[in-house]
């Protein structure tokens, strides 16, 4: 069970080493200086109900006041779970979640006050609302900031149109533009621009860059997006499989986003236990043929990996290089890291 000792962090710098690609990255500690905290979730475990596997498993993170955190890892990691519970309409099973201060277990409707989410899937709202009662409802929201809600995501034509006309995407980026508009304390959102044209996309993302520099709020954002991610958030957590497997600064993400992502095929079999001598690349075996997949920083590398195999009678086939992204981040991440590391992440106050 985890204590919170302190109503603002202190002491001094925790660091910890760890192997990406054969360098050492090291994590300063999380915060330097002492800050207050919008929200604190401490090994929180929870499970979804159309599936008997856990959706979070003792996931625990320290986001301060005022920060744009963002949540990444591609589908299916509990991104969309974690905002769930945090907004409340996915249970805590295990663990605790405290939000602004208060206990949401102890005190819900409370904690729960200052919290406002657009998530996914998009609901239609109850009773089906026509668009300009819709985003007008809330009492922070004046009639002049509807309207230019509206208009800037070319609605306002529609704004008698009722809510369950608009395309999910549509009404998911309706929920957005309603939610930065009251400025809560604490506003998560989740993939905000999914399934929108390019240029409606930009434009939403561009409020929420805009809200995050002029307004006080903490924004959590879920997103299998780094580059999404690297233009809105200050910090960001790192999930796979329900599991927090790092935190990064966003000089840390620069960096993991830099690095290629190899897909080399061999015709051949190659024994698992070989993987670390081939960098830690993930071994795949299918039809006679070995495909081996990961992170390599650069061409001598890529160059050590092809000799490995020349060495071991393997015949290549091909080398494929892709993008990196934080479905592959988070996978590569988890192969190399203990269960532990998110703890060691943590400042020692938040440690049982």
């Amino acid at each position: 069970m985890c204590a919170r000792k302190h109503s603002m962090l202190s002491g001094p710098a925790l660091s910890a080493g760890r192997s990406i690609h054969g360098r050492i990255i090291t994590l300063r500690a999380l915060f330097m200086d002492p800050v207050s905290l919008a929200v604190e979730i401490c090994r929180l475990s929870t499970s979804l109900a159309a599936t008997p596997t856990a959706a979070l498993h003792h996931v625990s993170l320290a986001i301060p006041v005022g920060q744009v955190f963002g949540i990444l890892g591609g589908a299916h990691v509990g991104k969309s779970a974690l905002l769930q519970v945090l907004a409340g309409s996915l249970p805590v099973e295990s663990g605790s979640v405290v939000l602004g201060g208060v206990d949401l277990a102890a005190r819900r409707d409370q904690a729960l006050a200052g919290v406002r989410a657009a998530l996914l899937p998009a609901a239609r709202p109850e009773g089906d609302p026509k668009l300009l009662d819709y985003v007008s409802a809330d009492a922070q929201v004046s009639g002049a900031q509807a309207e230019r809600m509206l208009r800037s995501l070319g609605l306002w034509r529609r704004r008698r149109e009722r809510m369950g006309r608009l395309s999910a995407a549509l009404r998911h980026a309706v929920g957005v533009v309603r939610a930065l508009a009251a400025s809560p304390p604490i506003l998560l959102l989740d993939e905000p621009g999914a399934g929108l044209a390019p240029a409606a996309a930009q434009t939403l993302q561009g409020q929420i860059a805009e809200h995050a520099r002029s307004a006080a709020s903490t924004v959590v954002l879920a997103t299998a997006r780094l580059d999404l991610a690297r233009r809105l958030c200050d910090r960001y957590a790192l999930l796979d499989a329900g599991r927090l497997v790092a935190q990064l600064s966003s000089a840390e993400l620069a960096e993991a986003a830099e690095l290629g992502w190899y897909t080399i095929v061999v015709r051949g079999y190659v024994e698992p236990r070989w993987s670390e001598r081939l960098s830690g690349l993930a071994i795949h075996h299918e039809s006679g043929m070995t495909t081996l997949s990961g992170i390599l920083v650069d061409q001598v590398s890529l160059n050590g990996i092809l000799n490995k195999i020349y060495s071991l009678g393997l015949t290549l086939v091909s080398v494929r290089s892709t993008p990196m992204d934080a479905a592959r981040l988070g996978e590569y991440l988890a192969r190399r890291t203990s269960a532990a590391y998110a703890e060691r992440c943590l400042p020692m106050d938040y440690i049982a």
